[in-house]
Protein backbone atom coordinates (compact mmCIF):
# COMPACT_ATOMS: atom_id res chain seq x y z
CA UNK A 1 0.00 0.00 0.00
CA UNK A 2 1.09 3.59 -0.47
CA UNK A 3 2.34 5.38 2.63
CA UNK A 4 1.81 8.98 3.03
CA UNK A 5 3.26 11.59 5.16
CA UNK A 6 2.26 15.25 5.43
CA UNK A 7 3.02 16.05 1.72
CA UNK A 8 5.03 13.02 0.78
CA UNK A 9 3.82 9.67 -0.94
CA UNK A 10 5.81 6.66 -1.28
CA UNK A 11 3.99 4.36 -3.93
CA UNK A 12 3.48 0.79 -2.89
CA UNK A 13 6.00 -2.07 -4.31
CA UNK A 14 9.88 -1.81 -4.56
CA UNK A 15 11.92 1.31 -3.66
CA UNK A 16 15.23 1.94 -4.31
CA UNK A 17 18.37 4.01 -2.96
CA UNK A 18 20.82 4.87 -4.63
CA UNK A 19 24.45 6.82 -3.44
CA UNK A 20 26.88 7.72 -5.96
CA UNK A 21 30.52 5.60 -5.29
CA UNK A 22 33.74 7.84 -6.04
CA UNK A 23 37.02 7.23 -5.55
CA UNK A 24 39.63 10.22 -3.95
CA UNK A 25 41.10 10.85 -7.21
CA UNK A 26 38.03 10.65 -9.32
CA UNK A 27 36.10 13.02 -6.86
CA UNK A 28 38.96 15.42 -6.88
CA UNK A 29 38.86 15.68 -10.68
CA UNK A 30 34.90 15.76 -10.87
CA UNK A 31 34.98 18.98 -7.95
CA UNK A 32 37.73 20.74 -9.63
CA UNK A 33 35.75 20.71 -12.87
CA UNK A 34 32.34 21.43 -10.70
CA UNK A 35 34.35 24.74 -9.79
CA UNK A 36 35.69 24.97 -13.31
CA UNK A 37 32.37 25.44 -14.71
CA UNK A 38 30.59 26.82 -11.78
CA UNK A 39 33.04 30.52 -12.33
CA UNK A 40 31.94 30.33 -15.80
CA UNK A 41 28.37 30.68 -14.26
CA UNK A 42 28.79 32.83 -12.22
CA UNK A 43 30.75 35.30 -14.71
CA UNK A 44 28.26 34.87 -17.11
CA UNK A 45 25.58 35.94 -14.41
CA UNK A 46 27.90 38.83 -13.13
CA UNK A 47 27.75 39.69 -16.80
CA UNK A 48 24.01 39.59 -17.06
CA UNK A 49 22.95 41.83 -14.55
CA UNK A 50 25.57 44.29 -15.71
CA UNK A 51 23.29 44.44 -19.53
CA UNK A 52 20.37 44.42 -16.93
CA UNK A 53 21.38 47.50 -15.00
CA UNK A 54 22.26 49.65 -18.04
CA UNK A 55 18.86 48.32 -19.71
CA UNK A 56 17.46 49.90 -16.61
CA UNK A 57 19.62 53.14 -16.73
CA UNK A 58 18.65 54.18 -20.44
CA UNK A 59 15.57 55.73 -22.28
CA UNK A 60 16.58 55.05 -25.41
CA UNK A 61 14.17 51.83 -26.82
CA UNK A 62 17.10 50.71 -29.11
CA UNK A 63 20.12 50.53 -26.78
CA UNK A 64 17.01 48.58 -23.81
CA UNK A 65 17.17 46.22 -26.61
CA UNK A 66 20.40 45.54 -27.09
CA UNK A 67 21.12 44.93 -23.35
CA UNK A 68 18.14 42.74 -23.11
CA UNK A 69 19.53 41.06 -25.97
CA UNK A 70 23.22 40.65 -24.80
CA UNK A 71 21.25 39.55 -20.93
CA UNK A 72 19.98 36.81 -22.54
CA UNK A 73 22.56 35.87 -24.41
CA UNK A 74 24.23 35.43 -20.79
CA UNK A 75 21.56 33.99 -19.31
CA UNK A 76 21.53 31.28 -22.23
CA UNK A 77 25.05 30.46 -21.49
CA UNK A 78 24.47 29.88 -18.39
CA UNK A 79 21.89 27.27 -19.34
CA UNK A 80 24.48 25.90 -21.46
CA UNK A 81 27.00 25.44 -19.04
CA UNK A 82 24.83 23.64 -16.34
CA UNK A 83 24.20 20.12 -16.77
CA UNK A 84 22.64 17.79 -13.97
CA UNK A 85 25.31 15.83 -13.42
CA UNK A 86 27.03 18.75 -11.54
CA UNK A 87 24.69 18.35 -8.69
CA UNK A 88 25.62 14.88 -8.77
CA UNK A 89 29.16 16.05 -7.67
CA UNK A 90 29.31 15.91 -4.07
CA UNK A 91 31.09 18.81 -1.69
CA UNK A 92 33.70 17.55 0.76
CA UNK A 93 31.17 17.91 3.70
CA UNK A 94 28.70 15.65 1.60
CA UNK A 95 31.10 12.19 1.96
CA UNK A 96 31.68 9.06 4.09
CA UNK A 97 34.78 7.33 3.67
CA UNK A 98 34.38 3.76 3.36
CA UNK A 99 37.86 2.45 2.66
CA UNK A 100 41.29 4.13 2.01
CA UNK A 101 39.84 5.04 -2.11
CA UNK A 102 36.20 4.73 -1.29
CA UNK A 103 34.00 7.74 -0.53
CA UNK A 104 30.09 7.32 -0.39
CA UNK A 105 28.15 10.43 -0.87
CA UNK A 106 25.63 11.22 2.03
CA UNK A 107 22.82 12.12 -1.23
CA UNK A 108 21.17 10.03 -3.19
CA UNK A 109 18.07 9.05 -5.35
CA UNK A 110 15.06 7.33 -4.41
CA UNK A 111 13.68 5.68 -7.05
CA UNK A 112 11.28 2.64 -8.12
CA UNK A 113 11.12 1.05 -11.42
CA UNK A 114 8.50 1.94 -13.94
CA UNK A 115 7.71 -0.62 -16.18
CA UNK A 116 11.11 -0.97 -18.32
CA UNK A 117 12.59 2.63 -16.81
CA UNK A 118 12.81 4.02 -13.74
CA UNK A 119 11.14 6.93 -12.05
CA UNK A 120 12.75 9.49 -9.68
CA UNK A 121 10.97 9.84 -6.48
CA UNK A 122 12.86 12.00 -4.28
CA UNK A 123 16.24 12.84 -2.95
CA UNK A 124 17.73 10.50 0.17
CA UNK A 125 20.29 11.81 2.66
CA UNK A 126 22.30 10.29 4.94
CA UNK A 127 22.32 12.15 8.72
CA UNK A 128 23.28 10.60 11.30
CA UNK A 129 27.01 8.64 9.61
CA UNK A 130 28.21 7.54 13.01
CA UNK A 131 25.59 4.60 13.45
CA UNK A 132 26.93 3.42 9.85
CA UNK A 133 30.70 3.75 10.06
CA UNK A 134 32.72 1.79 12.34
Amino acid sequence: QDYNRNDAVLPCGDLWLSFPVWTTDGLRLGQSEKVKVMEKIKLNLEKRDLELAKFDMTDNPIKKALFLRNAFSYAEKCSDLHHPTLDTIPDENQILKLQDNLLLATNGMIWKKNGDGHLLLGSALITNSNQLMP
